[in-house]
């Protein structure tokens, strides 16, 4: 997976906000949560933004900032010594001119390079390709672990999802490997499994997504250990969008 943005987006709702680098590469890295305030499809200027962000081993508050003429406003800050993987969730209030106050959350999710890289490498020759539900969205396949989800933007709180994971060690697929999964949802964790991997190399493991908060990005860890005992591991996520309230 690549770098992604991360965060709310919900204009007519009155608010939308982003994190600029939603996976920092290395501790002491700068960051910025970029906010909008939108309300009655006009953005709103001179609205005080502040942001809390909860790390996993303290709270710290950014900010204030100013929303100018086009609604927008920058928090700048440095993530400093974040946990590596940790999601840090962003807390953003909104109070415009008039005194009516708004809300809404980011996050995002160091990934240091120096520690458990995402597999790369040539795509590999005569590997399987999933079957079911898994060939939705499924990678290219290349050594190592890889994790997926088949529908990357939920758009009902009520639908269910899967996690697909895969595992390829020396050029061929694994089968019989057990499979974990935890997802780093809003307010509480969540734990699926165990699966295990088949003849192609692939489990899958089905889940609700249960009122998932909108537009907060759930990342995934895939723990796999093969039949010889083995570990790996790979990453994934989701972010549901539903539809704005007319």
């Amino acid at each position: 997976m690549g770098r992604r943005r991360s965060g709310a987006s919900n204009g007519s709702l009155g608010r939308s906000l982003l994190v600029a680098d939603a996976e920092p590469a290395a501790p002491a890295t700068n960051n910025a949560v970029c906010a909008r305030l939108i309300v009655n499809g006009a953005p709103v200027a001179g609205a005080q933004v502040k942001a809390t962000a909860r790390y996993s081993d303290a709270t710290f508050s950014y900010g204030p900032a100013t929303t100018g003429a086009d609604g927008q406003a920058q928090i700048d800050f440095n993530i400093d010594k974040a946990k590596n993987r940790y999601v840090v969730a962003i807390d953003v209030s909104f109070s415009a001119p008039g005194g009516q106050a708004y809300s809404a959350t980011t996050n995002f999710r160091p990934r240091y390079s120096f520690e458990e890289p995402p597999p790369s490498g040539p795509v590999l020759p005569n590997i399987p390709t999933p079957t079911g539900a898994c060939a939705a969205n499924a990678p290219a396949p290349v050594e190592g672990a890889q994790a997926w989800v088949t529908v990357n933007q939920p758009n009902d709180p009520n639908q269910f999802d899967s996690i697909c994971a895969r595992l390829i060690v020396n050029g061929a697929v694994v089968s019989g490997a057990e499979v974990n999964a935890i997802a780093y949802r809003y307010g509480k964790d969540a734990y699926y499994g165990p699966a295990t991997t088949g003849a192609e190399g692939v489990a899958e493991i089905g889940f609700p997504v249960e009122n998932g908060k909108d537009h907060y990005t759930v990342y995934i860890d895939v723990a796999i250990k093969a039949p010889n005992g083995q570990t790996y591991g790979a990453t994934t996520y989701y972010r549901p969008v539903y539809p704005t309230p007319q």
